[in-house]
């Protein structure tokens, strides 16, 4: 099950310490995300996939008026063209699982990683 602590920060730390995460507890930790954004299963995410995502974990998407959710759309669609453009490598308009482990592991773990 998808816990809402999870859909909230997809990258969660599990301790605050200095604590080094080895490439293998990273990879496991970028493929539960990837499992998560992967809502049919496929192996791939798809941009429709990827949009849903980032709507449920923006809380303030419940906006009141219709052109405030409007323009969050837009945002949210543009939020998820970048990250396509940066993470997906092959150009297929889906993100595998090998692409998306890739690029999150250099963009959020560089400075962590310890090759043990």
């Amino acid at each position: 099950g998808l816990c809402s602590s999870a859909a909230d920060d997809p990258m969660p730390r599990e301790s605050k310490g200095s604590a080094k995460a080895t490439v293998r507890e990273i990879r496991e930790r970028l493929e539960e995300v990837f499992g998560m954004l992967d809502k049919d299963g496929s192996g791939e995410i798809t941009f429709l996939e990827a949009t849903k995502f980032l709507e449920k974990s923006k809380r303030n998407l419940r906006a009141s008026d219709a052109v405030r959710r409007k323009t969050q759309q837009k945002q949210i669609e543009n939020e998820v063209r970048k990250i396509f453009a940066m993470v997906d490598i092959d150009h297929t308009k889906k993100i595998s699982a090998d692409e998306f482990i890739a690029v999150y592991t250099n963009v959020f773990y560089p400075q962590q990683l310890s090759y043990k």
